[in-house]
């Protein structure tokens, strides 16, 4: 929510709410923000999460949030400009937590755990003192009972505040296992077909229930008929589950009433990859709930009014991290046999052992072309990639020769237009025009073959005769067919079979008619590639 104010502020040329300039900026004069805020708007820019800012652009919704990207991102600006919206962003930051605080949304992520009784199960204990660490916070292991039950004499409070139709207690139909299970229902106000459960070994439920699969299961009952199972129930999920006989013993936890919980507080950040990789590793092994299967921050108030919070973590699980991170700090401290080089004087050294504290000195990665061609080269696209095709010059000198001798050709056809041949010629003949001299030529030049450029695929030669019968549609041409019939050559005449040839279109190469379409297309990849 922070980092997306500081966009939003700077896109539409503002302050973030709870924030002032004096913070982050300077002096509280207009000229000076506005000019303040015009340098963050070409950092937006240069850091690639926004464009064209002062013309009305945003920064785009997957990098509004991504707070990782922008401590990336802002490294390649220049330090005053880090620092300035860096800055920024940690004003931003803190006027949001104290709105929160002040809305009471602020711990909308942290878990209350609800109980009639809640106390420390063992003083707190230091863990992992032994581990070297990247940080000097002290990770603190508590253990708290929680005992979710419900008395009979609670119950029965309860039940005197009772005034809807369906209130009271039930007890369920069928036996489990030659047991009866009891429960007290509330009717919810304003919702008359929902009712509240409240159970002797797990007190108040979290969710409500329909009042018609309530009575498919349960038979309503009075006070009296309630107490002995209830307190019996009661009782005998203390330290163990529901079932009379559980095939599991002690390891089973279904519908304990009284319940261990550890809570992982202090520096747990730098461990938390330990914790979940630990956790994921042996969530197999262990019958672990819903709720600790996931790692989740947690708040308890003790019996005494004090408050705990901390990462909610299995018990068990607590060695086998500090197992784990034992065997991690013993291989990070001991020597290393290198196969890293010292660098001394231009010679590598491989005989001596380098200690994890040391400092090596590697030498320069030289610069990889590629990525220096992509950093230095705007992307290729489609309105960059296809570019206008060049003559070769011996290209250029062939379509030469060919209109000249396609102008002989032209002149020895022609009649003769000389002043003694219109003397010779009798009275009514009609001298040919230029016009017509011209016509007759291109009807010639139809008849001969042209050359054919490359096509992606077939090595077909096309017709270009325009006679198709009526009605019948035209074949869509593609991209590289157009782009091929663009940069064609102007047909050649008296070309053999022999000797015609097919015209590469970007680079108008030429080749034999007679080559395959294989040699052609891997030339015509050849070109593409180098245009890139």
């Amino acid at each position: 929510t922070a980092l997306r104010n500081v966009y939003n502020a700077v896109c539409r040329g503002e302050i973030c709410q709870g924030v002032a300039f004096s913070q982050v900026g300077g002096k509280d004069t207009t000229a000076e923000f506005v000019e303040w805020n015009k340098s963050l708007q070409v950092c937006l820019e240069m850091m690639g999460v926004a464009s064209h800012v002062a013309q009305g652009g945003s920064v785009k919704e997957k990098d509004s949030t991504d707070v990782s990207r922008f401590l990336n991102r802002i490294l390649g600006l220049k330090v005053r400009h880090q620092n300035s919206l860096f800055k920024y962003f940690t004003a931003s930051m803190e006027a949001t937590i104290v709105a929160a605080k002040r809305d009471g949304t602020y711990t909308e992520g942290v878990t209350d755990i609800q109980a009639s009784s809640i106390r420390l199960a063992q003083e707190p204990s230091e863990l992992f003192t032994n581990i070297a660490r990247p940080t000097s916070a002290i990770t603190r292991l508590t253990v708290v009972t929680v005992d979710r039950g419900i008395s009979w004499a609670d119950a029965l409070t309860r039940h005197r505040k009772c005034v809807g139709q369906y209130d009271g207690f039930y007890a369920s139909k069928r036996e489990q296992r030659g047991k009866h299970l009891y429960l007290l229902a509330v009717q919810k106000e304003k919702t008359p077909h929902l009712l509240y459960i409240t159970r002797p070994n797990t007190g108040p439920s979290s969710y409500e229930e329909e009042r018609g699969d309530l009575l498919q299961r349960y038979n309503s009952i009075t006070a009296e008929q309630a107490e002995r199972g209830w307190t019996e129930q009661y009782e005998r999920t203390e330290d163990r589950c529901i079932h009379t006989d559980c095939r599991l013993g002690s390891t089973c936890r279904v519908g304990c009433r009284c319940t261990r919980v550890a809570l992982l507080s202090g520096g747990i950040i730098s461990l938390w990859a330990a914790l979940e990789a630990t956790l994921t590793r042996n969530i197999g092994q262990l019958e672990l709930s819903k709720e600790q299967r996931s790692l989740r921050v947690v708040r308890v108030q003790l019996d005494d009014g004090s408050r705990l919070i901390g990462l909610r973590y299995p018990e068990e699980l607590v060695p086998l991290v500090e197992s784990s991170l034992s065997v991690e700090s013993a291989t990070q401290h001991r020597g290393l046999t290198t196969s890293q080089a010292t660098l001394t004087q231009g010679t590598v050294s491989t005989s001596k052992k380098i200690p994890s504290t040391a400092a090596v000195i590697e030498p320069v990665t030289p610069v990889n072309p590629k990525c220096q061609h992509r950093a230095l080269n705007p992307p290729v696209t489609l309105f960059n990639y296809f570019k206008a095709a060049e003559l070769e010059p011996h290209a250029e000198e062939e379509s030469g020769e060919a209109d000249e001798t396609r102008c002989n050709a032209f002149k020895d056809q022609a009649p003769d237009s000389s002043p003694e041949t219109k003397e010779n010629q009798p009275q009514g003949a009609v001298t040919t025009s230029a016009a017509e001299l011209n016509r007759s030529a291109v009807k010639r030049d139809d008849t001969v073959k042209p050359t054919i450029p490359i096509g992606r695929g077939r090595g077909k030669r096309k017709s270009t005769s325009n006679n198709q019968p009526a009605g019948k549609k035209s074949k869509q041409t593609s991209i590289m067919s157009a782009f091929a019939s663009a940069g064609a050559a102007p047909p050649v005449t008296n070309v053999t079979e022999d000797e015609l040839q097919v015209l590469c279109p970007l680079c108008q190469k030429g080749f034999s008619a007679k080559r395959g379409n294989q040699a052609l297309n891997s030339h015509l990849d050849q070109c593409l590639a180098k245009s890139t």
